[in-house]
């Protein structure tokens, strides 16, 4: 195949790839896996009770705590990043005495100089709880 072809598909594909990017989250990696204790890592597609939080944190950033399908959700987002390669990573979600859940997270970023897709991404993890009135707070740390 003609070499000026390969790179024109490599450059397609490489954009059209990505453009799904944008509606896709970036979900965590965990070391054990998607459950941990009393907490579990929720994939999509999100119940209908949080899909309008998950839309607003997605975008906007922060984290909402929600009460709903007898659990607790904590969606956390960092809001737009400017390119692939950003994610939001859970690192131990724990109780406290007084009996509030912390999740702590991080944001992972790209290495500088390293290849990243050239689309906006939004990462985002929803987090579920196995209590239905859970208080739980994030914890960001470096």
């Amino acid at each position: 195949m003609n070499i000026y072809l390969s790179m024109i598909l490599a450059a397609a594909l490489a954009v059209f790839g990505g453009a799904s990017a944008m509606s896709e989250t970036n979900q965590p990696q965990h070391s054990q896996g998607q459950t941990a204790g009393s907490y579990q890592l929720v994939q999509p597609p999100y119940s209908e009770a949080l899909q309008p939080v998950y839309k607003q944190v997605r975008e906007a950033g922060g984290y909402q705590v929600v009460h709903a399908d007898e659990q607790t959700y904590v969606v956390i987002g960092l809001g737009q990043r400017p390119t692939g390669g950003y994610s939001l990573q859970v690192d131990k979600v724990e109780q406290s005495a007084d009996g509030t859940w912390q999740v702590y997270v991080h944001e992972s970023k790209p290495a500088p100089g390293s290849m990243t897709t050239q689309v906006l991404t939004y990462p985002t993890v929803v987090v579920s709880l196995q209590k239905a009135d859970a208080q739980a707070k994030v914890v960001f740390t470096s």
